[in-house]
């Protein structure tokens, strides 16, 4: 089994784990370097081009509401897609939004129109939200991250051998096995070829596991432009029987289904867990949950549930005084202007703008 680090070995704390495996795209359920929608989700996301679409987005699971709302959204470009030229925001949906594209306020605060596009945000369900245009670019590099994961994960896709003590057994269709609940390693791989994973019947795939650990399942020999990962399956997690098709942190955390360099669609569905296919389209048809990590990601049908329990807060006490260039300390948005004031502001050096939040009536 490969480790991570040192601070990676087995039973771990989960969500270090996470870090350490996806970086900043930690906190996210789609990054991706395109995101286009024709569905409603419930998720925080990052990406470099964001599409229109008639659908609003809402806040993750179990992330907090209003104030307590944790988490950021962000989105260097806004596009046109087929769903006219809004993009809506829900009420309660992130702390922080953070957008790559300059814009002007309409006079009744309720949307915010990109310059040199078509495309407006609308805010006027958002409650206690702060919004900050990223000046210089410096908030996120989604293409960087994206690199980041493939390269690491790539190392786990090439390693050639399940981790000593795991189980697969695809020989019955119905009942399909990996058991990794005899491996010393908190992170396991296996390897399970697309014919295997194709011929297996919807909720015919059982993964049992030990609490807080890891099944990294590469998709081995794929030799169509698509793979479809729509059918149910059943996670036996340290005793506790959990199906994919259901909102539940443990599992979406760590089941990883990893593609690789391959560079056609994913089709998920009824899906829990991350999805690591960063050359890959990855396209939705039945509400799944978890993360994606993807070239583009595509909501067909169904949605997308980030579950968020334990995301780290991103925002703190604004105790600074001064001019709309004061210098902060804080630690994740940089050189970014605010265009709401309130009682948080995200983590590092911000400039802002003290405009009130216009609620609608």
């Amino acid at each position: 089994c490969i480790t991570l680090s040192a601070s990676a070995s087995a039973y771990d704390d989960t969500q270090a784990v996470l870090r350490e495996m996806l970086g900043v795209a930690k906190p996210y359920g789609i990054f991706a370097e395109e995101f286009e929608s024709k569905n409603h989700n419930e998720t925080f996301f990052a990406t470099n081009k964001l599409y229109t679409s008639d659908q609003y987005f809402s806040s993750s699971k179990g992330a907090g509401k209003g104030k307590d709302a944790t988490g950021t959204i962000y989105f260097k470009e806004a596009y046109k897609g087929g769903n006219g030229n809004l993009i809506k925001f829900d009420g309660n949906i992130a702390n922080n939004v953070v957008v790559g594209t300059d814009y002007v306020k309409s006079n009744d605060g309720r949307y915010l129109n990109f310059k040199n596009s078509e495309v407006s945000l609308d805010i006027s369900n958002c409650q206690d939200i702060n919004i900050y245009y990223d000046v210089n670019g410096n908030f996120l590099n989604v293409s960087k991250a994206i690199e980041n994961v493939k390269n690491k994960f790539g190392e786990y896709y090439n390693t050639g051998k399940n981790t000593k003590s795991a189980k697969v057994d695809f020989s019955d269709m119905n009942n399909s096995v990996i058991d990794v609940t005899e491996c010393d390693s908190q992170i396991c791989v296996v390897n399970v070829t697309q014919s295997q994973l194709d011929s297996v019947q919807n909720g015919g795939i059982k993964i049992n596991k030990k609490v807080n650990q890891f099944v990294i399942i590469n998709i081995k020999d794929i030799t169509s432009e698509s793979v479809n990962l729509c059918k149910e399956y059943y996670v036996n997690d340290g005793g506790k029987r959990i199906s994919s098709s259901t909102d539940n942190q443990d599992v979406a955390d760590t089941i990883v289904w990893n593609f690789g360099e391959f560079d056609g669609k994913v089709e998920i569905g009824m899906t829990s867990g991350t999805i690591v296919a960063p050359d890959a389209e990855v396209s939705l048809y039945n509400t799944s949950r978890g993360r994606v990590i993807a070239n583009k990601f595509s909501n067909i049908s169904g949605q997308f549930h980030f579950i968020a329990f334990t995301i780290e807060k991103e925002t703190e006490k604004d105790t600074t005084e001064g001019s709309k260039e004061t210098q902060t300390e804080t630690k994740s948005m940089e050189n970014v202007t605010k265009e709401t004031q309130t009682e948080t502001k995200p983590t590092e050096s911000v400039t802002k703008e003290t405009q009130t939040e216009t609620k609608p009536t």
